[in-house]
C-alpha cells in the first residue's frame, strides 16, 4: 500500500496533510485535539506574531472546547482568553455541544423563506415561461 501511495504522490503531487488552521484574512480558526496542544499553538503564534510586529486581538479572541468535561484554560501573554459555547465561522455557526440541529434548522428556516419568496415572484408568476422557471 505505502509503494503504491508514494507512487501517486510522484505522479498528481498530491500530499497528505493535517489542517490545524484556517486563516481568513484577519481571522484564524485553530483546532486542536487537546488542550494542552492548543495552549502550545496559541503560544507560538503569539510568539510569531510579535516577531513580525503583528498584535492580537485579546478581547475578540476566545476558545472553545467540544466534547469536554471542562471548558479549556488558555491564555495568551497571562491574559485568559474568553470561552465561548457557539461561534460563527464563514456563515456557519459551530457549537461546543456538537449537536448540527440548530445550525440546520437555521438554513432550514432561510431556505423555506427564499421558497416562499420564489413562490410568489417566479413560481405563481404567468409572464414567466416553463423554460425560465426551470
Amino acid at each position: 500500500m505505502e509503494s503504491s501511495l508514494t507512487s501517486l504522490r510522484a505522479k498528481t503531487k498530491v500530499r497528505l496533510r493535517c489542517l490545524r488552521d484556517f486563516l481568513f484574512a484577519d481571522d484564524a480558526a485553530v483546532t486542536t485535539h487537546s488542550a494542552e496542544v492548543l495552549q502550545r499553538l496559541m503560544t507560538r503564534f503569539s510568539e510569531a506574531c510579535q516577531a513580525f510586529g503583528l498584535i492580537i486581538s485579546l478581547k475578540k479572541t476566545q476558545v472553545m472546547g467540544q466534547g469536554m468535561d471542562s471548558p479549556p484554560d488558555i491564555s495568551i501573554s497571562n491574559c485568559k482568553l474568553e470561552v465561548v459555547h457557539d461561534f460563527v465561522c464563514l456563515d456557519s455557526t459551530i457549537y461546543d455541544s456538537l449537536s448540527l440541529d440548530t445550525e440546520l434548522n437555521k438554513r432550514i428556516g432561510k431556505a423555506s423563506t427564499t421558497m416562499s419568496r420564489m413562490t410568489k415572484r417566479v413560481w405563481a408568476n404567468n409572464r414567466l415561461t416553463e423554460y425560465t422557471k426551470i
